[in-house]
């Protein structure tokens, strides 16, 4: 189950906002999004998934913004 605390998911919202902002002229990102950890030990805290499109480098982007952690997510058109 989630981490039910308002105030770190509101933290996480405003963590996603500037994350927009830093991003928005990235051709590559499709979107950002909140979801949980990826890991089992933060599997019930928010993270931060950057969409991208493409190859981008990861390496690019920050690991974390606001103390909200960061995950690449790979969107890939195999069509």
């Amino acid at each position: 189950m989630a981490n039910q605390d308002p105030e770190l998911w509101e933290k996480a919202s405003d963590a996603r906002e500037t994350l927009e902002r830093n991003l928005a002229e990235d051709q590559e990102v499709g979107y950002v999004d909140i979801g949980c950890g990826q890991s089992e030990a933060d599997a019930n805290a928010p993270s931060l998934r950057i969409h991208v499109w493409g190859e981008g480098d990861e390496g690019a982007f920050p690991h974390d913004v606001e103390g909200i952690p960061v995950v690449i997510s790979r969107d890939r058109d195999d069509s």
